[in-house]
This record gives structure tokens, C-alpha cells and sequence, in this order.
């Protein structure tokens, strides 16, 4: 016999029921019995025992995936006492989500687009401003102290802690002279016996003895 779908979006849920608009259909979430008493469904819709969940199209059972519209109903019930049900909605109630969605999906990209040239292009506010706006971290080794890179090798510290412009490929800033990109990183600078000079991240450097020296705290 086939069984009437009741329509969706009773005129108000009670506390207990959370509903999410989906494109083809409305999801709701709730105590079976609130969810009955909201008159989303009946309790002869309900899966038969030793089934935990069923679904109807044009007031049939189905038991294969079928096109949503709003004659579609889904009830999977849970252990707890709480089901999850899912209406279908007429076409042109899903036509109308589905614009909204990809004009919401295209005015993210091009925010997205926006921001990472906004990035591009950002101007170097030099390194006192951002000095300034940067929050110091302990430092631990002095100039000329010995130090082993994690990799192994020793270094030579030739400058103490602080805040350094760095050539990096990704960098956020454009160097005016050069062209090349940068950015400002907090660390040191040492050299390895007969090199030049090189920046280092304060978590790469060792002790002599290979143990843990700059500790920084990190605020979550």
C-alpha cells in the first residue's frame, strides 16, 4: 500500500530538532519522537524491526538511490533514540539553492583571489615597523658560539637573534632593487668554517652536543 508523504517545513520546530537545507533536500536531526510529534513523519514510516533504516519515492518503498524531489523521504533511525531524516524539495526550491550556492562558491574564489594578489603586491613596510609589530622570542646562543645544524654539521654564530630579511621564493614582499622576493624571519646568522654567512630559524640549531638550546614559548 502506498503511504502519503507528509510535507516538509512544519511551521516551527521545537528546541530539540536541527535543520540543515541541503541543494536537493532538507536534513533534519532529533529524538524520533519530537521528530513525530513535529509531524515531519509518521511512526508507520518508520523502518520495520531489524531495519534501521528506509526510504520512500512517490509513496513507495525504494531500495535503490532515485532522483530527490518532493516526494522523497529517508528515515535512518539510531540505537539512542535519535533519527535523521531527509525531505526532498521540489525542483525549482533546488534550482534556487543550487544558484545560490555557486554564486556563494564564486564570490569565495574570487575573495581568494583577491587577497592572495593583494598578498603579491604588498608594499615592504620595512623591517622597524615590522620589528615593531612582531613579538621578540628568548634567544639562547651569543655571537661566536658553536652550535650543530639538525643535520649534523657544525656551525659558527656570527650574528645573535633577532629579525632578518630573507630571500624566499614565496616571499610576501618585493624587494624594490632587485626584484626578488622576501620576507622577514626571526633567527639567527652563522657560517660554517670557510663559508659565508647564512640565516638560520632559531629550531634547526643545536647545542654543540646536539641537545635542544632556544627554546621558544608558543601561544595557542
Amino acid at each position: 500500500m502506498a503511504l502519503s508523504i507528509i510535507s516538509p517545513h512544519p511551521a516551527s520546530l521545537p528546541d530539540d530538532i536541527h535543520l540543515t537545507e541541503q541543494i536537493d533536500h532538507d536534513e533534519y536531526r532529533g529524538p524520533l519522537v519530537s521528530l513525530t510529534a513535529a509531524g515531519i513523519i509518521r511512526s508507520d514510516q518508520l523502518p520495520p524491526e531489524g531495519k534501521c533504516s528506509i526510504a520512500y519515492s512517490q509513496g513507495q518503498i525504494i531500495l535503490r538511490k532515485c532522483r530527490r524531489d518532493e516526494t522523497y523521504l529517508r528515515i535512518e533511525q539510531y540505537e539512542d533514540g535519535t533519527a535523521r531524516v531527509l525531505v526532498g524539495v521540489q525542483r525549482a526550491v533546488a534550482e534556487v539553492r543550487r544558484d545560490a550556492a555557486i554564486r556563494q562558491q564564486v564570490k569565495a574564489r574570487q575573495e581568494a583571489m583577491a587577497m592572495a594578489k593583494k598578498r603579491e603586491s604588498m608594499r615592504d613596510p620595512g623591517i622597524d615597523a615590522v620589528r615593531v609589530a612582531l613579538h621578540d622570542s628568548p634567544a639562547a646562543f651569543k655571537v661566536g658560539d658553536l652550535c650543530m645544524h639538525v643535520d649534523g654539521h657544525y656551525l659558527e654564530i656570527v650574528e645573535g637573534y633577532g629579525l632578518y630579511g630573507v630571500w624566499m621564493e614565496n616571499g610576501r614582499y618585493l624587494d624594490e632593487e632587485t626584484n626578488k622576493a622576501f620576507d622577514y624571519k626571526f633567527g639567527y646568522t652563522a657560517r660554517e668554517l670557510g663559508k659565508g654567512k647564512v640565516f638560520y630559524p632559531a629550531h634547526v640549531l643545536l647545542d654543540a652536543e646536539g641537545e635542544t638550546k632556544h627554546l621558544t614559548l608558543v601561544r595557542l
